[in-house]
């Protein structure tokens, strides 16, 4: 490993954590993710939340050596959030007009 790696835990690691999340947690992640797509139309509160766990599931996120489970994965799911965000920003607003019309309609 070299100095630009960070240790991770591993996908057991990862699968027992989220099985010993407890109601409360499962509370508190679904009222972050609420809060995190607020003001945000495209965005769905349980979208970000099961984007997290695929994310985290698949390895795409990784969860380094000491940071609790709960802090890891809200993270993951702010900046989840905050890219989507962007990305609806970037993305221009489609209106009525813009629309091809279509005989009949």
């Amino acid at each position: 490993m070299n100095d630009n790696q960070v240790s991770a835990h591993s996908q057991q690691d990862v699968e027992e954590a989220i099985k010993a999340l407890s109601d409360a947690d499962w509370f508190r992640f679904e009222k972050a993710a609420q809060f995190q797509v607020f003001c945000y139309s495209q965005i769905e509160a349980d979208d970000l939340l099961n984007e997290t766990f695929i994310r985290v599931l698949d390895d795409i996120r990784h969860w380094t050596l000491g940071v609790p489970f709960t802090v890891f994965f809200y993270n993951a799911m702010r900046s989840i959030a905050h890219e989507w965000r962007k990305d609806e920003k970037e993305r221009p607003d489609t209106l009525e007009v813009d629309l091809p019309s279509s005989p009949g309609w």
